[in-house]
């Protein structure tokens, strides 16, 4: 036990500021006022107050906490310090294994990345370079050569291409027009004439195919002659028609095809024929087609008897010509039918209105008078009797656009038995002027507007290709919006208009990067700001200055700054605990009637 002349006496000045506390409490408990207790000389009052105010609250929540009921509450442990240990054991384990697999850093961009980590580990927790390379295996004569060395400066931006013109719709070509699933067996046969030449004789092959039915039978007739005449025609269409009236008959407009008398066999047949546009053999392409297999599939024999007919002139006879030029054939085509049949159509097993509908369909569209300018004038002549013969009407108006013919005769008809002029087709040459010049405006127009159409699709293809390649390599919108940020610094006007316009794009190229780098995002951020600065050499500290404020107030609230919101959550959780209620949960209990003074 210490003496009593050891044990410090409080002091006057503490005596009455403790006086002071206890007036505040209840000034019953002094015998006089405070500011009588004090004797001459002592502190004034003024100073005894102030004191007593910046002392009473801590002493309340100090008495408060001595006096509350209850076991101690436990101070809270943080998360922080509760995970060091583990910590601190995983990256055990996993230094180990980063020493033990000898992993290559060979990448210039997962250097930098090391470097920028260690800056930002360096500058908020102090690490050393020799804590860093050892956490991670790296040797610290290669790591300071990272260090010295500039960053890899950005790679430039890949040139701007523009997409490449569609083809034209298939639609518009009618490449599908003699799909299998549209063309049934039965109904179209496609009729056309080649040149063969056999022992040395050339020769016309005319041959008619049943379009529905290729993939199975290539031809169903065909005849070798040395001419291609209307008979001719007319006997190959015959055979392959065999008695089927009603077929449709595709041709194109040759001269033995629309013959006066080949139009009198296919009537006597009962054959619809339907001659396609001139100039055009894709109307009739799986015809053209049959022809190349077959002869692609005879050259060989072909050149044979070319080369017998070279060295044996007397060979070369269209009469054996023809025999061996149709025994050739027949054999293929046996071949080809052996081939192919075990093939299908894809129509079989169809509902019987929906196979009626596709053949009226099919049927329609290989008609071709509203397509070709020859046959439309043709049909145009006949109907209202036009002065002169057919093929000067043909081609004195052929060369006008059909569908101003077409517009021409709509107009025509109007008028076209109340005209006074004895000359119908002046009249009508009239009207196809009138109509022409003005059809050539609106297609000018209309290629305009086509033209001007096909420019904004191509430079919207171009920017969705340039935003999907920023999308792909986020590091490059960060540069385009960095440059764009540089080169408005020095004039403050532009740099906020700049600013307006850079930092959506500079936030969406940050969350790109934090998402693909949840784990690494900071250092890769900084990674990708050396090398912006390292390709950047001549630009003014300034510049780059206001460049790294602004990348890094969008980092920060892209990421969020956690202790600004750990600090605020706690302000605002002692601002709730104070004022929740009027008075605590556990009042401290009235003082003894003995301690009064």
């Amino acid at each position: 036990m210490p003496s009593a002349s050891t044990i410090a006496k409080p002091s006057l000045l503490v005596t009455l500021l403790c006086a002071s506390v206890v007036a505040a409490y209840d000034r019953t408990w002094l015998a006089r006022p405070v500011s009588a207790l004090i004797p001459p000389g002592g502190p004034r009052p003024e100073r005894l107050s102030r004191l007593k105010a910046r002392v009473l609250p801590v002493l309340e929540t100090l008495v408060a906490k001595a006096t509350r009921r209850g076991r101690r509450a436990a101070e809270p442990v943080a998360p922080e310090v509760r995970r060091a240990p583990v910590t601190a054991a995983i990256l055990t384990v996993a230094t180990t294994l980063l020493a033990e697999s000898h992993i290559p850093l060979r990448r210039r961009g997962l250097q930098d990345r090391l470097v920028a980590a260690y800056d930002r580990l360096h500058d908020e927790h102090g690490v050393t370079l020799s804590d860093f390379c050892g956490a991670l295996t790296l040797s610290e004569r290669t790591f300071r050569a990272w260090r010295a060395r500039p960053p890899l400066p950005p790679p430039p931006a890949p040139p701007s291409v523009a997409p490449p013109t569609p083809p034209p719709s298939s639609r518009d070509r009618e490449t599908g027009r003699f799909a299998l699933d549209v063309v049934a067996p039965g109904t179209q046969l496609g009729a056309d004439t080649t040149d063969v030449r056999v022992l040395g004789v050339d020769l016309k092959l005319v041959a008619a195919q049943d379009l529905g039915a290729r993939e199975q039978r290539l031809w169903e007739a065909f005849a070798l002659d040395e001419r291609e005449t209307s008979a001719l025609v007319a006997q190959v269409i015959a055979e392959a028609a065999n008695g089927r009236e009603g077929l449709q008959v595709i041709t194109d407009q040759g001269t033995p095809y629309v013959a006066e008398a080949a139009q009198e066999a296919y009537a006597a047949l009962g054959l619809e024929h339907a001659p396609q546009r001139e100039g055009t053999p894709t109307d009739k392409a799986p015809v053209e087609r049959a022809f190349h297999t077959a002869k692609g599939a005879l050259a060989p024999l072909l050149d044979l008897t070319n080369q017998l007919a070279e060295n044996v002139p007397t060979l070369r006879r269209p009469a054996l010509a023809r025999a061996l030029g149709t025994l050739l054939i027949a054999v293929m085509l046996r071949v080809y039918l052996a081939g192919r049949r075990h093939v299908g159509h894809p129509l079989e097993g169809q509902d019987p209105d929906g196979l009626r509908a596709i053949i009226e369909e099919q049927r329609d569209r290989a008609r071709a008078e509203d397509r070709s300018t020859r046959l439309w004038l043709e049909a145009v002549h006949a109907e209202y009797d036009m002065p002169g013969s057919a093929e000067a009407f043909v081609r004195r108006f052929r060369r006008y656009p059909l569908e101003d013919l077409q517009e021409a005769e709509r107009r025509f008809r109007l008028y076209a038995c109340r005209c006074v002029a004895r000359h119908c087709d002046r009249y009508f040459a009239a009207v196809v002027r009138n109509v022409h010049e003005a059809g050539q405006a609106r297609r000018r127009a209309q290629r305009a507007h086509r033209v001007a159409a096909a420019e904004r699709r191509r430079e919207t293809a171009a920017v969705d290709a340039h935003f999907a390649e920023l999308e792909a390599h986020p590091e490059r919108r960060l540069y385009e919006n960095l440059d764009l940020l540089a080169q408005a610094a020095p004039w403050p006007s532009r740099f906020e208009l700049a600013l307006i316009v850079a930092r959506p794009g500079l936030r969406r190229a940050v969350e790109v990067i934090v998402s693909q780098h949840p784990q690494s995002a900071a250092d890769e951020l900084t990674r990708h700001w050396r090398t912006w600065r390292a390709g950047h050499p001549a630009q003014s500290p300034r510049v780059c200055d206001a460049a790294h404020r602004v990348i890094s107030k969008v980092i920060t609230d892209v990421t969020g700054d956690q202790t600004a919101a750990d600090s605020l959550a706690a302000a605002v959780g002692a601002m709730l605990d104070a004022s929740a209620r009027g008075s605590p949960d556990n009042q401290r209990p009235s003082p003894s009637p003995r301690l009064r003074i």
